[in-house]
């Protein structure tokens, strides 16, 4: 009985399989990760190594993972099974370790649905106001100084604008000196904290 011939798959075309590498080799931490890093390690300075360990050493292992990937037609064990035995347990550590990113970059990608959810349904002033039942006294939103000022000069008709101040959910006027002061010392003892921060800390991660 004659052997039936394999019919190897191809592309439709060559943009499709560019779209598909950039698509396997370009993940969140591109767009998410690496312009905090950037930042942290020198900006400019920074990128000019970068630029260069990619050209010199991330391209080409990129090109030899696809060509060998397509030269054998296997996934990773049994590729690296095929080029030496004991090189098996090479190919299920990038298994394993591919699992275990497809489960952390699902829960940054709830993240972002969660996000998208809050702002359809017009509730972003989870994370960007201090007056949910969450916050705390450490929390600090340079608008609500803004409105707490706003607020305090539409009550009074004073010639001199009044400034104000939020702390601790409430607004107050900065002539009152004993909770300005309070607010600087709590702040100095652990520092302001965004309403995004706290948002993410107990309402997404708890």
């Amino acid at each position: 009985m004659p052997e039936e011939e394999h019919v190897r798959q191809q592309w439709n075309s060559s943009f499709q399989f560019m779209l598909a590498t950039i698509s396997y080799a370009v993940g969140l931490g591109n767009i998410w990760r690496f312009p905090a890093l950037a930042y942290e390690n020198g900006g400019f300075s920074f990128l000019v190594p970068y630029l260069f360990v990619s050209f010199v050493i991330g391209f080409p292992l990129l090109y030899l993972e696809l060509s060998l990937g397509q030269y054998a037609r296997a996934g990773p064990a049994v590729l690296h099974g095929r080029i030496r035995p004991a090189f098996q347990g090479l190919g299920w550590g990038m298994v394993i370790m591919a699992i275990l990113v497809c489960i952390y970059y699902n829960v940054i990608v709830a993240w972002a649905i969660l996000y998208l959810f809050i702002l359809i349904t017009g509730r972003s002033h989870w994370w960007s106001s201090c007056t949910q039942d969450f916050n705390t006294a450490y929390c600090y939103s340079g608008r609500e100084d803004e409105r707490c000022t706003q607020l305090l000069n539409e009550k009074t008709n004073l010639t001199e604008p009044l400034i104000g101040f939020f702390y601790n959910k409430s607004c107050f006027n900065i002539e009152q000196k004993d909770v300005f002061e309070l607010r600087t010392a709590l702040f100095a003892s652990k520092g302001p904290v965004s309403p995004a921060e706290e948002f993410y800390e107990y309402v997404l991660y708890f």
